[in-house]
């Protein structure tokens, strides 16, 4: 759907920083086809203004009081699938890009970009697409890599193998590991 100053992207902050949601608002009001329409300083007032009012995108901190961006993001996809969320944060962390890939986000942004980015952010994914700044791109591409890499070392594990590294990974102790699996020193 293609956004003009008739029907603007109806657009929800949700950040626990007034500077922030004020910057940003001040940088998309100029915006012809964009609508800041609302601003919650944490998450658990975001689902309520979400639950009583019509957003087309939602803007994200990943840290924020009561739910966070990711468990936002959850709530979003879940309940209100037709929202799309739109990660504008400070953490560059592998596990929480992880975590909002899963939580199944639809753009992911680091605060220090610039706001002809954020505008093609928002443009994009307002128009069904997604959008992840290079950086995150980067990041994502490492975690693809690693991924295949360790499919490929543990695709010439033997089944008993993948199992013992899944007992490892539940944090089971050798004893433990011997006793489910029956092995028994002779």
């Amino acid at each position: 759907m293609r956004y003009n100053k008739n029907n603007p992207v109806k657009i929800l902050i949700a950040d626990d920083h007034q500077m922030f949601i004020d910057g940003v608002k001040a940088i998309l009001n100029k915006e012809k086809n964009i609508a800041i329409t609302g601003e919650a300083l944490n998450g658990n007032d975001a689902v309520e203004l979400i639950n009583n009012h019509f957003f087309d995108l939602v803007l994200a901190d990943i840290k924020m009081p009561g739910l966070d961006g990711i468990e936002l993001t959850r709530y979003i996809k879940q309940n209100k699938p037709g929202i799309k969320v739109l990660i504008v944060t400070s953490h560059a962390d592998r596990s929480f890009i992880e975590e909002t890939i899963e939580a199944h986000a639809d753009g992911y942004i680091l605060k220090n970009t610039s706001k002809q980015e954020l505008i093609e952010a928002i443009t994009k994914i307002a128009d069904e697409g997604g959008y992840f700044s290079n950086e995150v791109l980067s990041i994502l591409s490492e975690i693809h890599k690693e991924k295949e890499r360790i499919q490929e070392e543990t695709g010439q594990l033997t089944a008993r193998e993948k199992e013992i590294i899944c007992l490892i990974c539940r944090e089971h102790s050798n004893t433990e590991i011997a006793d489910i699996l029956f092995i028994y020193e002779q």
